[in-house]
This record gives C-alpha cells, structure tokens and sequence, in this order.
C-alpha cells in the first residue's frame, strides 16, 4: 500500500487553471522529487495535500484513507506535515518556541523528548534554542523549519523547495539531513525546480555516482556525465524551448555556452559536486530554463546519460576556464537547436521519431509567428530595458 496516493489532481485561482491533472504516488520510505519550473504549479499541489487548499478535482488518499478536501488540522493529525516555500519560521520566536509550537497536536508530557529529539538531528539548532528564528542564516532557518515539521511525528514530510535562497554549500548539508531524516523511515515528498543527476544501485540504494578512489565520479558517473556532454546540442530544445533562453548563453556571464563539464565550477554546462563518501554525488545540469517542461527535460537527460553509459564514453578533462576551452558550443538559437534536435538519432531513439517531428514542428510553428511578429529592434530593446 503505498503512503501517499494522489490521482489527477486539479485547481484554479479565479478561473485560471493552476494544475492539471496530476497524480504523484509516494510508498513508505521512499524520497520523491516533484520537480517543476516556476509557476508549474507545484506549491499548489502539496499545499492541496497538505489541507490549506481543497482540489476542485481529484483524489488524496493516505494510509489508505482518504484525505480529498480535509482541513490542514486533520492531515496533520493523519500523518502528513508540510514545510513551505520560503521555510516562514516566526522571526520574533525564539528557537525553542518554535519547536514548541511545531508540537501543538501532541500531549505536553510529551514536548520535551520530541525537542531533545529534533535537537539530536540538528545539533545546530541545540546551540541556538535560545535565540531569535529571525536573527539565524537562511539555512539554520531551514534547519529550524524542517525540525519544526518533525515535531508532529509525521508519517510524510513535504519540503517545498528547501534549497531556496541557499548557498550551494549550505545546501548540501540541508540535503544531508533530509536524507537522515528519511533514515529514520520517514517518506519525503521533495518539491525542487533545479535538476540534479545521479542514479542509485537498485539493490543496494547506494549512490552510483560515488567514486571508490580519486576523482569527483565513478566509472558509471563519467559515462553518463559523457552522454550528455555528446549529446548536449541535441537536447537543448528541451532544457531552453524559448527564443530568449538563448540570449543569456554568453561568456564570463556564469552561464554556459558550450558543452564542457568542471568540478564545482558555476561556468560549465554540467557541475559536478561531491566525491568519496559524498552520498550527495551529483552533475547539476545549468543550461535549463524556467519554461522548460520538466518532463520533457528528464527524459531528454536519461536518454542521453545512459547513452554514455552503454557506449562507455568518457567526458575528457574538467574545464578550469570554461570560455576559453575548445569545445562544440551549445546552439545560438531555438532555430539552431531545433536543427541539432533534428540531427541527434540517440534522441529520436529514446522518444520516438514520431515524437519529435511532432515537437518539431510545433516549435517550428512557434518560432515562425514569433519572427512575423517580433523584430530584432523589439528584441534589443526589451533586453536593454528588463
């Protein structure tokens, strides 16, 4: 029985369709990724199962039970806790009443054990219980406000977007504890809009992408991370379908423009973060775009990964200076990646040809109104302006 069922979820805010008939399954200790661009409407849905919204259509069944359209008392009491966007701890409380009040479904002879608790999984916040939730960085504040949805004892945690605002180092250790807090067989519903790669052993549930010895990846990692590098033009109509998407592709800007790969370095295309004993271990791909529909940016990446990974290819050098190492550029142009799209048979493979003349042509179509409507003239001054 799985943990959490939701079936074709559906919301509107005045008439103005929020999300369209999505349906997420969670099982018991599992970690989920409800991954989306900005405005996809992912907020929307945990909050519609989190009880703050009541879903216009669709099922929420939990444990078994159902949850369609219950207030946000009663889903806390179910099982199921929500930590939101932009973590809202109360900045005037200190830590430890905000821990407290994380706890008001729970008998007060009981408080004191739940906070030593929280305490043991979040050492920092021990150090801190006396001082103002305002006063903390924006990760301690996260710390503080997934510790806070653990003193419910849920069942489910939903974190929405945990890595908001935070540093890429900070960010990891937020991770790490998410991880420890699914250890402790808590599921994890995991709402993120930045997609980062790696693969786990099916039997084991280990990281794949950890090295044994030196260097940043395992064997498995590097072909994968090669795939996509062999395959990065092809794929760029589904990680920037728009026709600006394009226009921040410049150099010395921290925004990729060709295909090449470096180890925590924010100028490449794909960064690669951790190493030995990281379970972290990851390529974060840096070319997508916020309209980017995530699943059609998934399918792209996994086909293209595993690609490397069946032919054994290897993604050369890490790139120190990014713009001025030789390598094929990623495409100007939606026009240009349309064609790159066009040309890439492994793509075509993994999605079906039918597929992608499809895609293409719909692009095609887009692009032919956008150039009879919009001049190059508009288009400078628009990016002049904004």
């Amino acid at each position: 029985m799985s943990a959490l069922e939701v079936t074709s979820l559906a919301f509107a805010y005045d008439g103005a369709l929020a999300v369209r008939d999505v349906s997420i399954s969670v099982q018991p200790g599992e970690i989920v990724a409800l991954l989306g661009a900005n405005g996809a409407g992912k907020s929307t849905t945990v909050r519609m199962i989190a009880g703050v919204l009541t879903p216009q259509k669709g099922d929420i069944r939990f444990a078994g039970e159902v949850l369609t359209g219950s207030p946000s008392h009663v889903v806390v009491r179910r099982g199921i806790t929500l930590v939101p966007e932009g973590r809202l701890v109360f900045p005037q409380m200190t830590v430890m009443e905000n821990l407290q009040l994380g706890a008001h479904i729970k008998q007060r002879n009981e408080v004191a054990a739940l906070v030593e608790q929280a305490f043991a999984l979040f050492p920092r916040l021990a150090e801190r219980r006396s001082q103002l939730a305002g006063s903390m960085s924006g990760g301690e504040q996260q710390m503080l406000a997934i510790a806070r949805g653990l003193m419910a004892e849920p069942k489910l945690i939903i974190l929405d977007e945990p890595s908001l605002g935070l540093m890429p180092i900070v960010t990891q250790e937020v991770f790490k504890l998410i991880e420890a807090v699914n250890k402790r067989g808590i599921s994890v519903l995991l709402v993120e809009q930045n997609l980062h790669q790696s693969l786990r052993n099916k039997r084991t549930g280990a990281n794949a992408f950890i090295p044994d010895g030196d260097g940043p990846l395992s064997a498995l990692g590097r072909h994968y991370l090669a795939g996509l590098l062999a395959h990065a033009r092809g794929a760029a109509a589904f990680t920037t379908p728009s026709v600006n998407g394009y226009k921040r592709y410049r150099q010395y800007t921290l925004a990729p423009d060709r295909a090449i790969w470096g180890r925590d370095n924010r100028g490449v295309m794909l960064r690669v973060i951790g190493g030995a004993g990281d379970g972290a271990t990851r390529i974060e791909n840096r070319v997508g775009e916020p309209s980017a529909n995530p699943y059609l940016y998934m399918a792209s990446q996994i086909i293209c990964g595993l690609d490397g990974v069946e032919q054994k290819l290897e993604p050369g050098p890490s790139a120190d200076t990014p713009y001025e190492m030789e390598a094929p550029l990623l495409p100007k142009s939606l026009e240009e990646a349309l064609v790159a799209l066009r040309d890439d048979a492994c793509i075509a493979a993994g999605l079906g040809k039918g597929f992608v003349d499809y895609f293409l042509r719909i692009k095609r179509g887009e692009l032919a109104r956008y150039q009879t409507e919009v001049t190059d003239w508009e288009q400078r001054e628009y990016f002049e302006l904004y």
